[in-house]
């Protein structure tokens, strides 16, 4: 599962970073749902997140194989003391980014909170179309 947790914390930094990117002088907030492939599999991933081009930092957050509910509930903005408590038991894995563009780090995001079940992956759990 570490794997599938590093991969998605990628994408969540490189969603966020090209977010930054186009924020322009304000902030941003954004929701998206997508597919990424693990072990030959294609997963939903929901991504929410916030974008300032100003400060040029900001926060993802990218669920993977999320509940319908979550999809129903949950907003682009991030409440970060309360993310983890709202997707455990409602997907199969997820990773908080933190972007800072000033501070140069491997991959220029800090991953400030995770969540693995201590199951492997379910079966996908809706289509994006």
């Amino acid at each position: 599962m570490t794997e599938k947790l590093d991969r998605l914390h990628s994408v969540a930094a490189d969603y966020l970073a090209l977010h930054i990117k186009h924020a322009g002088d304000g902030r941003s907030h954004f929701r998206a749902t997508f597919s990424m492939i693990i072990e030959k599999q294609v997963y939903p991933v929901l991504m929410l997140g916030t974008a300032d081009g100003r400060v040029q930092d900001g926060d993802a957050v990218a669920i993977l194989n999320p509940d319908v509910e979550l999809l129903e509930t949950l907003g682009p903005i991030i409440n970060q003391s309360s993310i983890t408590e709202s997707v455990t038991g409602k997907c199969d894995g997820m990773a908080h980014v933190h972007y800072e563009a000033y501070i140069k780090r491997p991959g220029n995001g800090t991953r400030i909170g995770k969540y693995a079940p201590r199951a492997e992956l379910t079966s996908p759990k809706f289509d994006i179309t």
